[in-house]
């Protein structure tokens, strides 16, 4: 019986695939080994060199009606005032 159970482990191992790692190369800013990307770049350097913001306004000018308390809004249709709460989608 231990000789069956020996050729039975042998054989189911054979039938295995080994599984496959990603490619690996060096990051092209501090040669770190990684995961390739499109970037060349480890996540480090990434966040350190790339601004992901860039293009985006952070700030806003926001027009408020003295009589009324309504918003000036700026949609690309037209400009109208608009009744709404202060952080609302409006």
């Amino acid at each position: 019986r231990g000789k069956r159970r020996v050729a039975a482990v042998a054989n189911s191992s054979l039938g295995t695939a080994k599984k496959r790692l990603p490619p690996k190369m060096l990051c092209c800013i501090c040669g770190v080994s990684m995961e390739t990307n499109p970037s060349s770049m480890c996540i480090q350097c990434l966040r350190a060199n790339v601004d992901i913001t860039a293009g985006i306004p952070t700030q806003l000018i926001l027009h408020q009606c003295r009589n009324c308390a309504r918003y000036l809004g700026h949609s690309t249709s037209t400009s109208a005032w608009v009744d709404c709460e202060l952080e609302s989608q409006e």
